[in-house]
């Protein structure tokens, strides 16, 4: 789980996207991937949050679940994916859950093809683009 300050915060804050009865669901399925049950987390994403799947926040926990369970072709999927559906995001929301699932993508390309100086240099650029907005948060938290 993206558990990082990059990560995380961006992570939670999509709560809001879903709809209000899918959050518990969520929940659920990230408390059985945290207990090492990956096999039920994948089935509570895809069984009983199918209708969500295009929502950012459900594929980085699917993608996340596929990563624990070193299925890193299906990962790297399912971001592609992600990156290629709009989501109606205000602007800023948006840029960052992009620069977030390039970066996730850009890990599960290192883990999946082993190019690693190309999913390097991706991963740099997005990294440099999300500095201001981590140094931003920090400021404004103190």
């Amino acid at each position: 789980m993206p558990f990082n300050e990059t990560g995380w915060s961006t992570l939670t804050s999509l709560h809001h996207t879903l709809q209000p009865d899918d959050v518990p669901i969520l929940e659920e399925a990230v408390c059985a991937q945290l207990r090492g049950e990956y096999k039920k987390a994948k089935s509570i994403i895809e069984d009983r949050l199918s209708s969500s799947l295009s929502l950012p926040v459900v594929t980085i926990v699917l993608a996340d679940v596929y990563g624990d369970m070193s299925l890193e072709t299906q990962r790297l999927q399912v971001l592609k994916r992600a990156l290629s559906d709009e989501v109606s995001l205000s602007s800023q929301a948006q840029g960052n859950v992009r620069l977030l699932l390039r970066i996730l993508r850009a890990h599960a390309g290192i883990m999946c093809d082993g190019r690693l100086h190309y999913w390097y240099r991706q991963i740099l650029e997005d990294r440099k683009k999300l500095r201001p907005l981590i140094e931003m948060k920090r400021t404004t938290l103190m």
